[in-house]
């Protein structure tokens, strides 16, 4: 009796997908021209990738990095970022490195930033662009020049550590 019960919570864990590979950041993005390409992606099973916004809201039930692709801002409610959970968890927008323009216009988050309604997504420097709310008036802010995954995965650490993270 024993051995099937194993076996069928075995089979249970393989059919749901289950990894156990703790994740570290859910990555929210679309086919077709996503900043991370799905080759950089396999090396890294700690790195969730969904790719509609309510599977976005379902894995964040565990403090997480919350990634986003440039290719998908329209997608996220205007003020999402300024409610629990999410906005306790470190945010990355991935395609743009102007963390100002990006949290204050783009993806606005629960801090006081600058709106620009003149702002064009096309004279954005590439790059990525990192977020944590660390108080009611407090955050960490910082954008970065190159996109690689290991060091997204820095970043990310650092801020759910409420870190400033390393250049």
């Amino acid at each position: 009796m024993k051995k099937i019960i194993i076996a069928l919570v075995l089979l249970l864990i393989t059919l749901s997908g289950c990894s156990t590979a703790e994740k570290k950041a859910v990555y929210f993005r679309r086919d077709g021209d996503p900043v991370l390409a799905d080759s950089e992606l396999k090396k890294f099973p700690e790195i969730k990738v969904v790719k509609r916004f309510s599977e976005l809201e379902k894995n964040l039930r565990n403090p997480l990095g919350i990634w986003i692709d440039k290719n998908v801002l329209d997608d996220i409610p205007r003020d999402w970022l300024k409610q629990s959970p999410q906005k306790d968890y470190p945010v990355i927008v991935l395609g743009y490195n102007k963390p100002i323009d990006v949290f204050g216009t783009l993806l606005p988050v629960d801090f006081p930033w600058p709106y620009n309604p003149q702002l064009s997504r096309e004279n954005l420097p590439p790059g990525f662009s990192a977020w944590k709310q660390t108080g009611a008036d407090m955050g960490i802010i910082k954008g970065y020049d190159q996109i690689e995954v290991p060091k997204l995965l820095e970043v990310t650490e650092s801020l759910l550590n409420n870190k400033v993270p390393q250049d």
